[in-house]
């Protein structure tokens, strides 16, 4: 089962890294990449718990026709309409038109199923005109017609319960169903030849995992996270533990003040304390926090555990008729090494290598997660991050921290078991049990 999974995990690693453009990799800390995204919102499969009441997202392609010119200044009109039949309000508005360099400013104007006509100047704020700001000054009204006090503070959800709402029925309650009409009016200096106009509804859910505060779909970036995570635990804990057998086979295998040097070298390295060190390193780097220096960094602190225990396994060894009769034959000691020691701490070094990839997954995820992490990488402890710093727990929205928090441990998991079933088969071979 262990094997399936690692399989399942490398296949899935192997598609984001071939087949994911890497424009969204570079895309993913640019919060205005994700603007026609919804914020903050579930799973989409969260609606069947609540019986359908969270709109999908949306979007609308107006067809853009000059309506007036007058001189230098062209005006030009786009409208569309739809179907509004869900429970739930939407979580925003966006409008986004291509080649609009030459906009001087523009309306959004939303006609809603009871003949009532908003209009929001958007000013030039392309290419993604976000209505929020514009549509704030709505809600607070409506607000204030049922309260008689102004808002300090308006949400999202009010700002699109004013815009979608049933007037009369508490403005919070009850969506206004019906035909929506949509007409964009832009005002530009020059002519806008090939541009298009887009209306994205974004809904109150998206996706298998949600949107965080930015947009940005929660499965896209644990998908996105999965090759670099992986590569960077496996390469880790192969040199962790490629080091520390060869150091700690050494320091066992020569044995008197040779075995005593290296093991307080060894037990120096071992004393450092792991994320103080990490992060001080990474801004003493003159070049910044690369991933072979990630890898080397972690490796550096991770190699004397396993020293320790290729260690006692070399003495064990040592021991052995075979080695004694290369030292009574005058064999040099780096040639009885090699051919007696090395071999023998082959599985050892398998079965460590694999049960590496856990721990070595855990301390990524935390440097991330602290902010120490390879720039242009999506990680999962950055994600965790951006939750922690824009509350998601105070604010119930539990899909940004519980998937790529479960995703660590599903990645943990089956190496876990792998590694401990290798480790139970060859132990015995090494000499330590």
């Amino acid at each position: 089962m262990g094997v399936a999974w690692i399989l399942v995990l490398v296949g899935f690693a192997v598609y984001a890294q071939l087949f994911i453009p890497t424009s969204l990799y570079k895309a993913w800390y640019n919060p205005a990449a994700w603007l026609n995204y919804p914020a903050h919102v579930p799973p989409y499969w969260v609606n069947y718990f609540n019986g359908f009441k969270n709109p999908p997202s949306f979007s609308l392609s107006l067809p853009l026709s000059l309506s007036t010119k007058s001189g230098s200044l062209y005006v030009y009109t786009a409208s569309a309409s739809f179907q509004y039949t869900y429970n739930g309000f939407p979580s925003g508005i966006t409008v986004q038109v291509s080649n609009a360099t030459s906009v001087v400013t523009s309306y959004l104007e939303i006609i809603k199923p009871d003949g009532v006509q908003v209009t929001i100047s958007t000013g030039n704020s392309f290419p993604v005109i976000t209505t929020s700001p514009p549509l704030t000054s709505v809600a607070s009204n409506l607000i204030y017609k049922y309260t008689g006090t102004y808002p300090a503070t308006v949400t999202s959800q009010q700002v699109m319960a004013a815009l979608f709402g049933v007037d009369g029925k508490g403005m919070f309650n009850e969506t206004l169903k019906g035909p929506y009409r949509v007409n964009v009016v832009i005002y530009s200096n020059a002519p806008l030849n090939g541009a298009s106009v887009i209306v994205n509804v974004q809904g109150s859910s998206y996706g298998l995992m949600g949107t965080d505060f930015y947009g940005r779909p929660i499965d896209l970036g644990v998908l996105m996270g999965l090759p670099s995570t992986l590569l960077l635990a496996v390469l880790t804990s192969v040199v962790s533990v490629g080091v520390g057998v060869i150091y700690g086979g050494l320091a066992g295998f020569l044995g008197g003040r040779k075995d005593d040097v290296l093991q307080w070298f060894m037990l120096v390295v071992l004393a450092l304390p792991a994320l103080p060190f990490l992060v001080t390193m990474e801004y003493a780097l003159p070049s910044g926090l690369s991933t072979i220096n990630e890898v080397l960094l972690i490796a550096f602190l991770s190699w004397p555990a396993y020293a320790i225990i290729a260690r006692a396994a070399a003495i064990s060894i040592r021991s052995l008729t075979y080695v004694e009769a290369d030292y009574v034959l005058g064999v040099p000691k780096y040639r009885s090494f090699f051919t007696h020691v090395v071999p023998r701490l082959l599985p050892f070094a398998v079965a460590y290598t694999v049960l590496g990839i856990p721990s070595a997954v855990i301390l990524i995820e935390t440097l991330a997660f602290l902010g120490v992490y390879p720039p242009g990488l999506v990680s999962w402890g950055e994600m965790l991050n951006s939750a922690e710093a824009n509350q998601a727990a105070l604010n119930g929205w539990w899909w940004w921290i519980l998937f790529p928090g479960v995703m660590i441990v599903v990645v943990a998991a089956p190496f876990v078991m792998i590694g401990y079933a290798i480790d139970r088969i060859v132990s015995p071979r090494v000499g330590v049990k």
